[in-house]
């Protein structure tokens, strides 16, 4: 048998192998009935990923990045495009802070985004940072959409809520908070708000299944009353290792008592997968980190 023949042969088996994966891999994504909530370990920043049954994305922050060097093309668009994501049908940015938007940056030249949504607040009058990024060269036929008032969206079997603070001046109390429903499980994502933005919400349905912590475990978030009235059950810290800020500060932790906490400098990612029926399991870098059903509210 010739040299050719053989090469032909070997170029139909991986053709078959790469047809198989592909195959497995858009079966796990649009097939799938779950909603799968991926907290990723951007440093000293934010950024998660919903994936919502049948094969919607939701994209919330996109962390940072240091000079020429993004975290959204160097980091973010690997892990989504290995989730076989290569166009996010919705991008949400809490607020315009570097480490929550400059990922963004390099996700445009990387990958399609459909609608980016925002606090109304940083378009009237349009905030340098959000301008930037809506250069017509990088954004293309993204629509770029401003929440004034609080407002609500049925996806997959998905209630959102997004919610546009205006609790103060800073960038950090003007977040574009949402809240998220999935078969009794509650999931929370509260941007930089301090404990002023946090007291400024309306009452929540409790108790919350998972709590993205606000700014980072700042000292100044995470108000003692506020936590008694939504008592998640896992808090998630996003931020970086030994970063300069002092995040999460230990007495912000020591206020998660009743808490499982997370964080992404300790554990990595952290992932957690809500089931036709309310049945959750959790996952991070270092593995299983618990299974329970979202309606025990017991616990």
């Amino acid at each position: 048998m010739s040299s050719s023949s053989f090469t032909i042969k070997g170029l139909f088996l991986v053709g078959c192998v790469l047809f198989v994966l592909i195959g497995l891999r858009l079966r796990d994504r649009f097939l799938c009935p779950d909603l799968i909530l991926t907290f990723f370990d951007v440093g000293q920043g934010d950024s998660s990923l919903i994936q919502l049954p049948g094969g919607g994305t939701i994209l919330v922050d996109a962390g940072g990045g240091v000079g020429e060097w993004n975290i959204g093309s160097a980091v973010l668009f690997r892990e989504l495009a290995r989730l076989g994501i290569l166009h996010l049908d919705l991008a949400l940015l809490s607020h315009p802070d570097q480490d929550h938007i400059g990922g963004f940056v390099g996700l445009f030249e990387s990958l399609g985004i459909g609608s980016f949504y925002l606090n109304a607040t940083f378009l009237r009058p349009l905030n340098k940072e959000v301008a930037a990024l809506m250069s017509p060269s990088r954004v293309n036929d993204t629509e770029f959409v401003g929440w004034s008032s609080p407002g609500r969206m049925y996806w997959a079997g998905a209630k959102l809520l997004f919610l546009p603070v205006l609790a103060g001046k800073s960038n950090n109390d003007r977040s574009l908070v949402l809240f998220l429903e999935f078969e009794g499980c509650r999931v929370l994502f509260s941007g930089d708000l301090s404990r002023l933005g946090e007291r400024s919400l309306p009452q929540l349905p409790a108790p919350l299944s998972v709590l993205k912590v606000s700014h980072h475990g700042s000292r100044y978030s995470s108000d003692p009353v506020w936590l008694s009235q939504i008592l998640p059950r896992y808090a998630v810290f996003s931020a970086g290792l030994q970063n300069p800020y002092g995040h999460p500060h230990p007495e912000t932790t020591e206020r998660f008592k009743v808490s499982r906490v997370l964080r992404t400098d300790l554990h990595g990612y952290v992932r957690f997968r809500f089931q036709p029926g309310g049945k959750a399991t959790c996952e991070t870098a270092w593995g299983p980190c618990g299974e329970w059903a979202c309606e025990d509210s017991l616990r």
